[in-house]
């Protein structure tokens, strides 16, 4: 199954960064229709007592997010929601400080009460389309409206030095990874001992 995102009509090159890049967003459909496919577990019992109470309650910041947030400024700085919620004070926080998401933890309520379709079709996928086009994006409610993650029969599979890959196929780097590898792996399955010494 590929929980891949689906990309809006891309306009000139401003699809690296910013408004215009993002798009229409996997996870939530993907993971719920894995769940519904091959879990065992209630998508509220997975999302309540955890997730959105640690997303609430929060968690320590690490050294390495602290400084992640401070190496990525400049385009956090570009996009004034993440801004807000990573540097409010125009700084990342410090290690060791407790981050709460408040926002995040109600829309994995939501979820957990109303399943996916909110995240698509409801006040979710609204409030992300209205930030999105205020800040000069392309994604449309019609995009969010539309999206159906795909599941795959099939894997795409290949070896590399004796270690079995498998992943999805489509619109990700799996085929790009197992190809790659082969590559290395043919030449060196060709070079002697006598030519590494």
């Amino acid at each position: 199954m590929s929980r891949r995102f689906a990309a809006p009509a891309v306009v000139d090159n401003e699809n690296v960064h910013g408004y215009k890049s993002i798009s229409t967003p996997g996870t939530v459909a993907g993971l719920c229709t894995a769940l519904d496919a091959w879990g065992s577990f209630d998508l509220k019992d997975i999302i309540k007592p955890k997730a959105a109470t640690l997303a609430e309650s929060g968690y320590r910041i690490s050294f390495a997010l602290t400084l992640a947030i401070l190496s990525a400024r400049f385009l956090i700085s570009r996009t004034p929601a993440t801004a807000n919620l990573l540097t409010p004070d125009g700084f990342p926080p410090t290690p060791g400080d407790i981050f709460k998401l408040p926002m995040y933890a109600r829309s994995l309520r939501l979820i957990a009460e109303s399943g996916p379709s909110i995240f698509y079709r409801g006040e979710i996928a609204e409030a992300i389309v209205d930030e999105i086009k205020k800040n000069g994006g392309i994604l449309t409610s019609d995009d969010f409206a539309t999206y159906q993650p795909i599941v795959y029969e099939g894997t795409l599979d290949g070896e590399y030095r004796g270690i079995n890959m498998s992943g999805v196929p489509g619109a990700n780097a799996c085929s790009l990874s197992i190809e790659a590898l082969q590559i290395p792996a043919t030449f060196l399955s060709k070079i002697t001992q006598v030519e590494f010494s």
